[in-house]
């Protein structure tokens, strides 16, 4: 017997995450020939540890090369290995946006990549900062 929620899907929750790449990312092309890659990450969740996927097109993945410290050769251009980026961490934000077409459904999207080198400057600046 076959039992199945076909009642939709649970947001991964809004937050600043460590997450470590899984595999390296799939590449695909668009219907109109635009570059998109799918990255699988995991992570932890209240102690618990989550996967989380994640689809960028070619545009949207410089703050994630950066922060894998993947090689820039020329301003936006960057040379990079997907199987050597398997086990790298990075920290990212999940945030929720509404979908285009429908404003009512919404997507999660990971966005302010950073490596865990810029994470730990960041903070290390914050804490010398007076308030």
């Amino acid at each position: 017997m076959e039992r199945t929620n076909t009642g939709g899907f649970a947001l991964f929750p809004e937050g600043t995450y460590l997450f470590t790449v899984t595999q390296a990312p799939e590449k695909f092309r668009t219907e109109t020939g635009k570059i998109r890659y799918v990255w699988r990450f995991n992570t932890t969740i209240e102690g618990r540890p989550k996967a989380y996927r994640e689809s960028f097109m070619a545009w949207m993945l410089k703050p994630l090369l950066k922060a894998l410290e993947c090689q820039e050769v020329v301003s936006d251009e960057f040379e990079w290995e997907p199987d050597e980026q398997v086990g790298k961490i990075v920290w990212g934000t999940i945030v929720h946006e509404p979908d285009r077409k429908n404003p009512d459904k919404k997507w999660a999207r990971m966005t302010d990549i950073q490596s865990t080198k810029e994470k730990a400057q960041i903070e290390e600046e914050k804490e010398g900062i007076p308030f």
